[in-house]
Parts: structure tokens; sequence; C-alpha cells
């Protein structure tokens, strides 16, 4: 099993995490745990593996959200965490990416109890993130970059975000073994494009991906 102390480590050294970013990590974990009794934010079994479970996996897609605004010639873009529940992985991606100010982000949780731990761990890390306690399908902002992580089968989620999708929009998937089915699943209902990044770091060997989806058109029936 690795150690906390290691998970930690591996972490700060994979993403070159700075100092000062470290210790708000290190508070988001300490708050994290704090909470969970009252909010039950994450599976008890990762309790003890929040760095490599939740931190270190989030983490993994901030590569592809820096090289999608570094495309985008726009002057502010929009990200939203569908579903944030704990804060994964829309906050750790704010957390790493505070100094970039031409993006907004945004974290829609539907459960009143984790949108009020979210909006508080938020307000302690001196993050500027905007909470909303509904559901996505009844937003009616559109954004440019949506993330989402353990929300729904893909199929059922692409359906979900379509209300707050652009026509450029990115859809930022991750999924866990199953996620081949999945795809096979959405080729059925959706037209799309898509890269499929295997997960090769991941400290819990849990043969996740990260799937980003974009021209995304239902299918019309025969």
């Amino acid at each position: 099993m690795v150690t906390v102390f290691h998970q930690k480590e591996a972490f700060k050294l994979t993403y070159n995490v700075s100092r000062e970013t470290m210790r708000k990590f290190e508070k988001y974990e300490d708050i994290l745990k704090a909470s969970q009794k009252k909010f039950n934010l994450i599976g008890k079994s990762t309790e003890n593996k929040i760095w490599a479970r939740h931190f270190y996996d989030s983490a993994f897609s901030c590569k592809f959200v820096l090289e999608i605004i570094g495309r985008r010639k726009k002057k502010k873009l929009s990200l939203v965490d569908v579903g944030s529940g704990a804060g994964f992985p829309g906050l750790v991606i704010a957390l790493m990416c505070q100094k970039i100010s031409n993006v907004s982000f945004t974290l829609i949780e539907s459960n009143k109890k984790k949108a009020s731990f979210l909006e508080s761990i938020v307000s302690l890390l001196g993050l500027k993130v905007k909470v909303i306690n509904s559901r996505a399908e009844e937003q009616k902002k559109k954004f440019d970059l949506i993330t989402a992580r353990a929300v729904a089968p893909l199929n059922k989620l692409v359906k979900l975000v379509s209300k707050i999708s652009k026509k450029d929009s990115i859809l930022l998937a991750f999924k866990g073994q199953s996620w081949e089915e999945e795809v096979r699943l959405l080729k059925k209902e959706w037209n799309y494009k898509s890269l499929i990044v295997k997960n090769n770091i991941d400290l819990e060997k849990s043969r996740g991906v990260l799937l980003l989806i974009d021209s995304v058109s239902k299918k019309s029936r025969p």
C-alpha cells in the first residue's frame, strides 16, 4: 500500500506543484476528512487514498485543459464541472490553474449539503470559483469546457450536458475500466469526435481513461 506521504510526494513531483499550491491541497485534504462524516463526500475505501485516488486522478486532466486554453484564442473561457460532489475534478483543476486569469470556473452540484461543502472550501482556499446548487440540465448558460467524473454512463452524460454545451464545447469525461462498453453504447446514439487518453500515471492502477469529446450531435433514427 502506498503511504499518504508517498502519495503526496508523487503528486507534487508528477505535476510540478508549487509549495503554495501544495499547502492549499493539504488544507483541502484536512477539510475533506473533517467533513466526511457529515457530508459523505467520498467512498469509505478511499478515505486514506485522497491524494492517489482523487487529487492525482483529477489533476491528470490539467495538461489537456491547458492545451485547449492555449489553442483557443478567446479572451475568456468558461469551465464547468458537472456533479462536482467533493470537487473532483473541477476544484482540483481550479486549484492547479488558479493563476490563469482568462478562465472562469463553475461547480454544479445538485445535492444541497455537498454544494454547501463546496462553497465553504472555495472560500477557505481563497479561490475564484462559482458554486451552483442545481442540476446541470436546469442551467441556461453554456460553457466552453465541461468536466465530469463518476456522474453517469457516457451516453446519458452526453445527453445531460448537451443543454449547457456550445457548438465547439469539449467534454472531458473520466471513465473507469468499463469505458469501452460505454463508448460502444455512445456510438449507437451520438455522432462525435473523441480522443481517448489512457491514464498511464495512475497510482491506483485503475486502468481508467480520460475521454475528450466534441462535435456532438444526435443520430437520426432510420
